[in-house]
């Protein structure tokens, strides 16, 4: 099952990759620029994914602050940043640099063709 819901971004997801065992294929790898970010729902979960230089990453898309979108947030290397209140996050460990002891989820990522793969 493809993800339930990724923004129309104007490249579709391929449909002939068959993904990792465990993994759920969300996004062409051509859809997000690096530097991206985006919210996608995957068996019921929203996960922000984003494309940092190349390297993807998928993480919980609500902030533990206020619960702001991280997937509408603003991304610089790393970091990524949520629109409601401005916390800090380490995309690679789910790290809060804005409030340490503070983590999200982080979710493993693999692309398998043009196809990028999250695991849940």
């Amino acid at each position: 099952m493809a993800a339930e819901k990724a923004l129309n971004l104007g490249v579709e997801p391929p449909k002939d990759v068959t993904p990792p065992d465990g993994y759920e294929v969300v996004l062409h790898k051509n859809a997000l620029e690096p530097g991206e970010v985006i919210e996608v729902i995957i068996a019921g979960k929203a996960i922000a994914v984003a494309n940092v230089g190349g390297a993807w990453h998928a993480c919980s898309n609500a902030c533990p602050h206020a619960e702001g979108p991280l997937g509408e947030g603003r991304l610089e290397g790393h970091v990524l940043t949520c629109p409601y209140h401005g916390w800090q996050f380490d995309l690679r460990d789910g790290t809060c640099l804005t409030s340490p002891g503070d983590t999200i989820a982080t979710y493993p990522v693999e692309v398998v063709g043009d196809a990028v793969c999250v695991a849940v």
